[in-house]
């Protein structure tokens, strides 16, 4: 369903929603290469909506991506 989402306002929750599957994923199954891969997808994520224009959407993103860093 993701995938389908083509709309740049919905971007912001299309990142946050494939997150959050890829962080509870990485948490059930404990797979060192699923937690490599959802890091580097971190990086991307962070990197586009760095380049982003500054609102209340950006900043909570970006808030819950380096949420899971924290813990």
């Amino acid at each position: 369903m993701l995938d389908k989402i083509s709309s740049p306002a919905e971007e912001l929750h299309k990142i946050y929603v494939m997150s959050l599957s890829e962080t509870v994923d990485v948490l059930i199954t404990e797979d060192q290469r699923k937690f490599e891969q959802m890091e580097n997808n971190f990086r991307q994520r962070l990197d586009f909506i760095g380049n982003l224009n500054d609102g209340a959407g950006k900043l909570f993103l970006q808030a819950e991506l380096n949420l899971p860093a924290w813990v």
